[in-house]
């Protein structure tokens, strides 16, 4: 449960950052920082080496992702309907999400580059098992967590292009 809560944290975490920073970068907001590096989000030219981007931005992500295997790689008591498993599915799959709607490209555990595509449909496959859990386990928290699950997996389809997959997540929230 400690490692769970953990991912589901972590991903909390990231995306507090990652509001503020890709809110910079649409120009939902205007930038009005002291930081010169958190201003090329405002600018849409950030540097590759930007302190701001890896510290704030990436890591975090990268962080949250990662974190989630420490409890999906444990061989845990009745897996289909175990909360700790949907918890690390449901942050991987928002992990993915976030990665595909805010960057180009993403890596997870160092492997290779994953386009938009293959991040939206990790994060489908993810957000799935989360919400196939969440339902088998029927308690108010899970059934919670897996309606989230569904709204994460209908952002995922509609980013895709898959607008008839997501229509369908979304009404069944």
């Amino acid at each position: 449960p400690v490692l769970a809560n953990s991912a589901m944290q972590n991903l909390a975490s990231a995306y507090g950052w990652l509001i503020m920073y890709s809110a910079w970068f649409t120009g939902e907001v205007d930038v009005s920082e002291t930081f010169p590096t958190r201003n090329e989000y405002g600018r849409r030219s950030v540097d590759p080496t930007n302190g701001s981007h890896s510290g704030d931005v990436w890591f975090p992500l990268s962080q949250a992702a990662a974190s989630t295997y420490l409890v999906l790689e444990q061989e845990l008591p009745t897996p289909a309907t175990n909360v700790n498993y949907q918890k690390a599915e449901f942050a991987l799959g928002y992990a993915f999400l976030m990665m595909a709607e805010n960057f180009c490209q993403g890596t997870v555990r160092s492997g290779a580059p994953l386009t938009t595509v293959n991040m939206l449909d990790s994060a489908v496959v993810h957000l799935t098992a989360a919400n196939t859990i969440g339902v088998a386990a029927a308690t108010t928290a899970s059934i919670a967590m897996a309606n989230a699950a569904l709204v994460g997996r209908a952002r995922a389809h509609l980013q895709a292009g898959r607008k008839p997959q997501a229509l369908a997540d979304a009404n069944a929230v």
